[in-house]
């Protein structure tokens, strides 16, 4: 796996926010979820909380981790990457990789997430393989919600045609593919950001993304990040 995922994953949803119209709204996927099953993974919609920073885990692996916790955590990588200077932040960017995982980390703590392997428990204990009905039972989700894409929101922003965060969104792409995103700020937003809600992209939020196989219905990657939405 390579970084670019990472900037992949920003990209994912600003071009949700500015070319809503990517994104195909289908009733049958991405529409209210069903009722959640008796199966022990199924969690009342009355009882899910929504997300939030707190949920960011991965084997003990958190947001904000050293390198040196990361290494007691998961061990020694296979690989690291050469350390590269964010043109736009000046930070210090370094990605370590594992068997079907990438760590990847901001001025030496962890801020990026990314496996495509059973191996690793991520959030609320999701992981790779995990069905789309376990994921869409994980967290809360609104079933009085009008917009078909979006799982719960904190509102609406018509300037951008897309949910103000706390948010979940279920996004079915052109070519099948299902992505459950959910997005929470990492401090409470301010007054300014309150009066003007599309500056919410320039605060730093945590956010959860999982790519579901349009075929299997299952998910293949799991990935988290910690960062603003824009620079």
């Amino acid at each position: 796996m390579k970084r670019s995922y990472r900037f992949f994953a920003l990209l994912l949803v600003t071009l949700f926010a500015v070319f809503p119209a990517l994104a195909t709204e289908t009733p049958a996927t991405t529409g209210t979820p069903a009722a959640p099953t008796d199966s022990a993974t199924a969690v009342p919609v009355s009882t899910a909380a929504p997300f939030s920073l707190a949920d960011l885990t991965l084997n003990n692996v958190t947001p904000g981790l050293t390198m040196d916790a990361v290494k007691a955590a998961l061990g020694a990588p296979m690989s690291q990457g050469t350390e590269t200077t964010s043109p736009a932040t000046g930070s210090k960017l370094q990605d370590w990789n594992y068997d079907g995982l990438l760590v990847s980390f901001t001025d030496g703590l962890v801020s990026c997430i990314d496996t495509t392997s059973d191996a690793y428990q991520g959030p609320r204990g999701l992981r790779v393989g995990d069905s789309e009905e376990t994921v869409r039972n994980t967290f809360y989700y609104d079933v009085t919600e009008k917009h078909r894409t979006v799982l719960y929101s904190a509102g609406w922003i018509d300037s951008l045609s897309e949910p103000f965060p706390p948010c979940g969104t279920a996004t079915k792409w052109d070519d099948g593919t299902l992505y459950y995103q959910y997005l929470a700020p990492v401090q409470p937003y301010s007054a300014d950001v309150l009066a003007a809600p599309e500056t919410y992209l320039f605060q730093k939020h945590a956010c959860l993304t999982l790519i579901i196989d349009k075929e299997t219905k299952i998910v293949t990657d799991l990935s988290w990040f910690v960062d603003a939405m824009a620079e």
